[in-house]
């Protein structure tokens, strides 16, 4: 879970380390709170910060990137959030109106996941990278049980969490 630009730039170097997909989750509601701009320019900037780095180090890699944002139980945050751009957003309110707001998120290519999604929240976290270096170890271990991915059921965006070579990196 990324609260701030660091964490997010934190996650997404250490997915390119291990050549895997990475989901960035903000914290519960923070459509609310914070905002679906702010989540969206704080992934944008991690995103931009890590391409620099890896550019510099002469490597030209990239990874999959999907950022997830809570909007708790409240229907306009949702509405918010796709007119932002955000693509995959977390709604805990009523089944009948999650429903109905998956079908219209469904025509902004965009998706509604039911619930909070396992994360690593690196608020409060002395190094955020060694954290996120030490859980994709885990994972590639097979120590999780099991693909982030596959234990979020249908409806994600394919790659999250996934490896995105063959084989685990060396």
């Amino acid at each position: 879970m990324v609260h701030r630009p660091e964490h997010a730039a934190a996650a997404l170097h250490a997915a390119l380390e291990a050549g895997r997909a990475v989901a960035l989750v903000s914290p519960p509601a923070a459509a609310g709170s914070l905002g679906p701009a702010w989540f969206r320019e704080l992934v944008a900037a991690a995103q931009t910060a890590t391409l620099s780095a890896t550019e510099t180090a002469d490597q030209t890699s990239t990874c999959e990137v999907t950022a997830i944002l809570d909007c708790g139980r409240a229907p306009g945050y949702l509405l918010a959030a796709l007119r932002a751009g955000v693509k995959v957003v977390i709604f805990t309110g009523r089944p009948a109106l999650r429903r109905k707001l998956t079908e219209l998120a469904a025509t902004r290519g965009a998706v509604v996941l039911p619930q909070r999604l396992p994360a690593l929240d690196l608020e409060g976290l002395a190094d955020p990278l060694a954290a996120c270096r030490a859980r994709f170890r885990t994972e590639l271990c097979g120590d999780s049980g099991g693909e982030f991915g596959d234990r979020l059921g249908p409806g994600l965006p394919a790659g999250i969490g996934r490896p995105k070579r063959g084989k685990p990196p060396e």
